[in-house]
């Protein structure tokens, strides 16, 4: 569920909000973001899926606030970069992901991969390489900005999975209802900092009538709760296997954005792109294989 709704969150972004020719990522991300608070706390108190939000210690607090901080600099980082390099060579660096995550594990918790699983992660993170290379341009302030959100993105995935499946052991939906309304507020910061606010002002008065702005309104609700449903679902999965796996889902995922372009897009590849793609799907299998081995040597031991 988390890799469809992925899929179909960054093809409803480049079909929907492109056509809508709406640039806003910071008002996009409060939106998501509110959208998640409001369902989480929809489907605790109303729905009843998960237990009322328990009262946490002070220190707690602020471990989610940090979390929460970590989540919107993450995006920040990203967006920033992206206007000092190519989309080449910001997919390839982010393509490193998976490696970063495995080398951050080890240094921090000491809990290293096996090598068979280490061998799977090769043809992933390759094989994204190959499949997003194009024409590189970057500053070296866009470099050292890339490799700082790759960085921060593999700290995103690791600390989301402590929150879910340390100490704290939060439910996914009380994880989404405490950070979200942070992340909401700091994005809707960046945006009156930005002049990003004022732009939105300007684009919904800009639009021709009644229908229109209802329609932008519909658009962007139904972006929303997509990306809510995808948050859940990503925590969730996250608090199941670890964020590793998860780097590894957005990794093959990335691949098969790129193969679905060509044909919903008609976006243009050479052949080494599409042998990166399949050589991603392929280490994705053998990822699987290479966890599902791993296992059975624990229950065996």
């Amino acid at each position: 569920a988390y890799f469809l709704l992925n899929l179909a969150l960054t093809l409803q972004n480049k079909a929907v909000l492109s056509s809508l020719a709406f640039t806003f990522p910071w008002t996009l991300t409060a939106f998501h973001q509110a959208a998640c608070a409001l369902g989480a706390l929809f489907a605790v108190y109303v729905l009843r899926l998960a237990p009322p939000l328990r009262a946490l210690r002070a220190h707690e607090h602020v471990h989610l606030a940090l979390f929460s901080v970590l989540y919107t600099v993450n995006i920040a980082m990203s967006n920033v970069s992206l206007n000092l390099v190519t989309l080449s060579f910001h997919q390839t660096f982010r393509s490193l992901i998976p490696a970063c995550t495995t080398a951050f594990n080890l240094i921090v918790f000491g809990r290293g991969a096996s090598l068979l699983v280490s061998a799977a992660l090769v043809p992933v993170v390759v094989g994204v390489m190959l499949a997003t290379f194009g024409e590189y341009g970057f500053t070296l302030l866009g470099a050292l900005l890339t490799l700082l959100g790759v960085v921060l993105s593999t700290a995103k995935g690791i600390f989301t999975n402590v929150l879910l499946v340390g100490d704290l052991r939060l439910h996914p939906f009380d994880l989404l209802a405490r950070m979200a309304p942070l992340a909401c507020a700091q994005s809707l910061a960046f945006a009156y900092v930005s002049g990003e606010a004022a732009d939105v002002r300007r684009f919904f008065a800009a639009l021709p009538h009644a229908d229109a702005r209802r329609h932008a309104a519909v658009v962007l609700a139904s972006n929303a709760a997509l990306a809510f449903l995808l948050s859940f679902a990503s925590f969730t999965a996250n608090k199941k296997t670890s964020a590793l796996t998860m780097s590894v889902c957005g990794n093959c995922k990335q691949a098969l954005s790129i193969s679905l372009g060509v044909w919903l897009f008609d976006v243009v590849i050479t052949p080494l792109n599409a042998t990166g793609i399949a050589v991603t799907v392929l280490g994705g299998f053998g990822y699987t294989y290479a966890k599902s081995v791993q296992a059975r040597r624990a229950a065996a031991t």
